[in-house]
């Protein structure tokens, strides 16, 4: 498996629901996807490798501030085969 260098951001919508969006290491274009919850959304993380309590402590400080103000996590190295298990383009 080739990893690349992946940015993931977090932000709660207005509608309640979760986007987590990635984006490769340089670029400003990325792909989202919205989650009913933010359980929901901690499974993808988790599944994206994201360390457990960094997932947790970013989904305590999302649930505290407005929507739409994206929280963002260290770049990861992901696999483009785990990015499209959980159902992103690459």
């Amino acid at each position: 498996m080739v990893a690349m260098q992946i940015r993931v951001d977090i932000n709660r919508l207005k509608s309640g629901k979760v986007q987590i969006a990635v984006f490769r290491s340089q670029q400003s274009n990325g792909f989202a996807l919205d989650y009913p919850s933010p359980n929901e959304a901690r499974g993808v993380l988790l599944a994206l490798g994201i360390d457990l309590g960094e997932v947790d402590r970013t989904l305590e400080v999302l649930a505290e501030i407005g929507p739409k103000e994206p929280l963002h996590f260290p770049p990861q190295e992901i696999s483009a085969e785990v990015l499209r298990s959980q159902g992103f383009r690459v």
